[in-house]
């Protein structure tokens, strides 16, 4: 009888067992895996949203970066009022470069003539400098570095005088300003 008893009472404990498995444990298990995908899922969008906003930083940034060199870039721009800064920049320049600035004439008529939806204008400007031939393309090459736009057409050489070797230059050249 007492084999009875055990090999009943095993035998409920095992069934007892499969039982909880079957309606406890395997629900509980299916549980588990779906909160373990829901965070994993939740995991990733943490990662993602990081990752924005780390490139939202970056690129918050270059925005600024570039705004600021648009504001710089933008002041390079003259206004029509402001052409006696440009014969003060070009003679320090032009001194700079051991130039003499002779002559600087802007084409004024068809400067002034300019239709007004037209933003950025092209003066068209002459200048004169005297002095030798390194020099003045030393002169003419760092033109990129004035705090304005201006940019060289065509460059005329003629010598100063026939026993030397000082040269004059007439550079053509377009000065670009806002029109407003």
């Amino acid at each position: 009888m007492e084999k009875k008893i055990f090999l009943g009472l095993t035998i409920f404990i095992i069934l007892g067992y499969f039982g909880w498995y079957l309606f406890v444990d395997s629900v509980q298990q299916r549980e588990l895996q779906l909160a373990e995908t829901e965070l994993n899922t939740i995991a990733a969008k943490l990662n993602k949203a990081r990752s924005a906003q780390m490139n939202l930083q970056s690129i918050q940034k270059k925005y600024e970066e570039d705004q600021k060199r648009l504001i710089r870039e933008r002041t390079r721009f003259l206004n029509k009022n402001e052409l006696s800064i440009v014969t003060k920049k070009l003679k320090f320049f032009s001194s700079k470069y051991k130039i003499k600035l002779l002559d600087f004439s802007p084409g004024l008529d068809s400067y002034f003539g300019v239709s007004p939806e037209e933003k950025i204008v092209s003066l068209p400007i002459d200048i004169m400098v005297e002095g030798y031939y390194l020099n003045i393309g030393k002169f003419l090459e760092h033109w990129k570095d004035l705090p304005f736009y201006m940019i060289p057409n065509g460059v005329e050489l003629k010598r100063a005088d026939p026993d030397d070797n000082m040269l004059h230059a007439i550079i053509s050249a377009s000065l670009y300003t806002w029109n407003e």
